[in-house]
């Protein structure tokens, strides 16, 4: 968490023979490792390296690299927060953009029920209307097929046309 700096004998700290072998092949002569920092936690190290001759950094000289870096991480979490914002605020658009289409929807059908109750309230009634009256028209016809069976004088074609109606 804190920056290293190495200005002689760099062999002496790499372990690795890869590491010995890179810097042997870069004539690597001294570095600085700086870690980028964000809520104290290391997301990237920066490292500046010389070639060929040592790397002579006071400590004034370090501290401004440092602060340097400091606002590098600072941008970089800047990025981070305002790409998780814009996911956000793209989340909430999606999210609203569906709730209004649910409530359009909900709302649709609460139409739809209204008009299918208005229809079928009036052809209930026109039904149950006509059932009464073809009962009613038929108790008349019997009524009156009676009463016209008892005069024998009557005419035939009016008790035919009284049975037609009948059926």
């Amino acid at each position: 968490r804190k920056s290293f700096y190495l200005n002689r004998n760099i062999d002496a700290f790499l372990t690795s023979e890869i590491d010995k072998r890179i810097s042997e092949a870069l004539n690597l002569q001294g570095f600085l490792i700086i870690p980028l920092l964000i809520k104290n936690e290391v997301i990237a190290l920066i490292s500046f390296t010389k070639f060929r001759s040592n790397i002579h950094l006071n400590s004034n000289k370090r501290r401004e690299i440092e602060r340097f870096c400091e606002q590098i991480a600072g941008a970089l979490n800047t990025a981070k927060i305002l790409k998780d914002l814009n996911r956000s605020i793209q989340d909430l658009k999606d999210s609203q953009a569906h709730l209004i289409q649910s409530e359009k929807m909900a709302g649709l059908g609460q139409i739809v029920a209204s008009v299918a109750h208005e229809i079928n309230t009036p052809l209930g009634a026109i039904k149950a209307s006509a059932n009464n009256l073809i009962h009613s028209w038929n108790k008349l016809m019997l009524g009156v097929r009676k009463q016209y069976s008892r005069i024998p004088e009557l005419d035939s074609g009016l008790l035919q046309s009284v049975d037609y109606f009948l059926k």
